[in-house]
């Protein structure tokens, strides 16, 4: 049967009318879309979470020393030196021009207080020439300053050299291990120190000491 072009006109006209009387609009289904929820657990901890640890950030071994049998006045310089390991040293320059770097205290070993270098630095060359140098080192709110005079003496020492690289990596990143012939140690003696405290208790001169 055959349905008239007006016949539906007026369906659809008629089924519009009555929409709009009862206010009301047929929902047109669609299909439901699963999704995905990623639930993030709350720490149930009153702390806060511990921070991530990088490379840099991990802590380099730590060798203990022996102070034993050092008078007083030693152990303050070196518990000093240890707690200050940042120093300024100088020395007379190859040019005779004063010379002056940052460098790095090492340890105490065997009644002598090392640091180390390379051959190619300024200051191995300086001291091969004239073998003094002068130190001073600070605490980290400048309340006391230590200073030192000494003469120096090199000794090439693979144990002690190693035991830096396993100390400060940073080192040996760049010198990479204990084998490499232009790393060397030395060691300061013959020498007088003083602390100078600056402080609210104190002013001035602590300690005075030669050995």
């Amino acid at each position: 049967m055959k349905i008239s072009t007006l016949a539906v006109s007026v369906l659809l006209v008629f089924g519009l009318s009555a929409c709009t009387q009862n206010n009301t609009a047929t929902p047109v289904s669609t299909p439901a879309v699963q999704s995905t929820t990623v639930v993030i657990p709350t720490p149930t901890s009153s702390h806060a979470p511990l921070p991530l640890t990088s490379a840099a950030s991990v802590t380099p071994p730590v060798f203990q020393q022996d102070l034993t049998g050092l008078d007083d006045q030693m152990k303050r310089i070196v518990e000093f030196l240890t707690a200050n390991k940042e120093l300024q040293m100088a020395t007379v320059g190859t040019d005779g021009k004063p010379a002056i770097r940052t460098i790095q205290f090492q340890f105490y070993e065997n009644g002598r207080i090392y640091f180390q270098t390379d051959k190619n630095a300024s200051l191995y060359k300086d001291l091969q020439k004239l073998p003094y140098i002068e130190l001073v080192s600070s605490n980290r709110d400048y309340t006391e300053s230590l200073r030192i005079s000494a003469g120096v003496v090199f000794e090439y020492n693979y144990e002690l050299i190693n035991r830096t690289l396993e100390m400060f990596p940073n080192i040996k990143k760049i010198y990479g291990s204990a084998d490499n012939p232009i790393l060397t140690m030395f060691y300061i003696e013959h020498g007088s120190a003083s602390v100078y405290e600056f402080s609210d208790d104190k002013q001035g001169n602590t300690l005075r000491y030669e050995w």
